[in-house]
């Protein structure tokens, strides 16, 4: 029997790995299960083998395992050391650190510490601090203040602690007198450029779209967003989420534009894959390189590399190692991030979907990639649908429809808006000038979407249950249609 080839161990590592992964997130790397944990990652390990390499099963066996271990040790890691800040929870202390994330709500500023000391001790992991929005916080800024850090807990049916646990903070605190300034510029210095650019970027476009136009374009181009509550829910009940999250989503969408407008422009695809990348890039740089943002881009850029190879047996090899990277880096965004679910399901949906949705979209206009840009964008949203149903645990009878009605419409709202932003550099009043017809189609956006919302039983909440055996359905009724129209023969 011969030797399993380099293709074959890699996929086994990486499959092991991502297996390792899911075990320990949805069964919480406990030192109470850690037998219970092993036998399911041997058992994991052993399906796995027999059913991808069942002629190598023994010799690959073993890269399964070790993969499937490392996941589960590598989660295993994500949790509070012992000179963590949660040794600090309940007690009143003195808190020093480095502000390195800002956010807001109507009543608070959210500062984001790292590099912390706490009664004069250096502590690991990050700290959430609520403080008054005045005076107004920057990235680099080293500040101190007194409080008592308290444990996240989970907010009715949102698991809070989970989603910082993710960003790796494991403590929050109310600070009721403003914090003391420190030091300026204590970060990061290419960072704080990059926040610099994001923030300027973010103040441009409330300057010309205002509200809530502002919002919908700033989550459209860069997924950063400042909506209110009650558009939240509009956009939950008419399920169109996705089109705001900082997901692979919006930057996939963005390839596929920039792409088909290169190649309609006479370039080959050769020139046009380098330029693309190189915009993809640039993107992520000037949306602040964030974790999210910086994700969806490798996610936008693996879409195009697929059409790029256009090899089967090489994209398996990328689809299973582009996931594995992520999680070595965020090995809880598995459960724990909607951001890295929609990207990993958008890229599917982009990669797989495309050619058969753009194969009956012949009726449709090359003209501008028009054609493209609706496959992509339905290609996006049928990959989505399952994550959306699942995580929002809301059944959305109008999603269909709104989606039809507003898609067509995004990728001409970006290229406006990047137009708009791109001329707001050298003049802001005719920046606001010119942005009329962006504004236009937001405005439109807006309208169809709040119209439908209100929609009497447009949508309803689904109890867990119905929410797993819907996703289900979904999912088995998209593979049985890949299977039949052979969707995989292009790769």
């Amino acid at each position: 029997m011969s030797a399993p080839s380099p293709s074959v161990i890699l996929q086994s590592v990486c499959g092991g790995f991502l297996a390792g992964i899911a075990i320990a997130s949805f069964l919480f790397f406990l030192p109470q299960l850690w037998m219970l944990e092993l036998s399911i990652v041997f058992i994991v390990a052993s399906a796995i083998a027999m059913q991808l390499h069942w002629r190598l099963v023994w010799r690959v066996w073993g890269f399964i395992v070790l993969g499937c271990l490392c996941g589960v040790l590598i989660y295993a890691g994500t949790f509070p050391g012992e000179n963590s800040v949660t040794s600090a929870i309940g007690r009143e202390s003195h808190v020093e650190g480095v502000v390195i994330d800002v956010g807001a709500s109507e009543k608070s500023g959210h500062l984001t510490l790292s590099h912390l000391q706490i009664d004069g001790e250096e502590t690991q992991d990050k700290l959430l601090a609520f403080a008054p929005l005045y005076p107004e916080f920057a990235y680099g800024d080293r500040i101190s203040f007194r409080c008592t850090p308290t444990a996240p807990e989970p907010i009715e049916e949102f698991a809070y602690d989970r989603y910082l646990a993710n960003k790796n903070i494991f403590a929050t605190c109310f600070v009721y007198s403003s914090p003391l300034v420190l030091e300026r510029g204590a970060g990061n210095p290419v960072l704080e450029i990059l926040y610099k650019m994001k923030s300027q970027l973010l103040s441009r476009i409330q300057q010309i779209f205002g509200e809530p136009q502002g919002s919908l374009m700033a989550g459209l181009l860069i997924g950063e967003t400042n909506f209110s509550d009650a558009w939240n829910l509009r956009f939950q009940q008419t399920g169109t989420s996705h089109i705001v999250a900082a997901s692979g989503y919006n930057v996939a969408l963005v390839t596929f534009i920039v792409l088909g407008f290169l190649v309609w422009a006479g370039l080959k695809r050769q020139q046009a894959f380098f330029l693309v990348s190189v915009a993809i890039v640039v993107y992520a740089i000037l949306c602040g390189a964030e974790a999210a943002i910086v994700r969806a881009s490798v996610m936008g850029f693996l879409v195009l590399l697929s059409q790029q190879i256009g090899r089967r047996s090489t994209m398996k090899n990328v689809l299973l190692l582009t996931p594995t990277i992520l999680l070595l880096m965020h090995p809880r965004a598995l459960r724990d991030d909607i951001g890295f679910e929609l990207s990993m399901a958008a890229t599917l949906g982009l990669i797989y979907f495309v050619p058969y949705i753009q194969s009956k979209l012949s009726f449709v206009p090359k003209t501008l990639s028009l054609q493209t840009s609706l496959a992509a964008t339905l290609a996006a949203t049928v990959a989505c649908l399952p994550v959306l149903l699942f995580r929002f645990g809301t059944l959305s009878i109008v999603a269909p429809i709104v989606n039809l009605l507003i898609l067509p419409w995004l990728p001409y709202i970006m290229g406006l808006g990047a137009l708009v932003l791109v001329v707001s550099i050298a003049s802001l009043p005719l920046a606001i000038f010119v942005s009329g017809p962006a504004t236009a189609l937001l405005s439109s956006v807006l309208f169809v979407i709040r119209s439908i919302s209100e929609v009497p039983f447009g949508s309803f909440s689904i109890p867990d249950w119905l929410a797993y055996l819907l996703t289900s359905a979904v999912a088995c009724a998209v593979w049985l249609i890949v299977k039949r129209k052979k969707l995989f023969s292009h790769l």
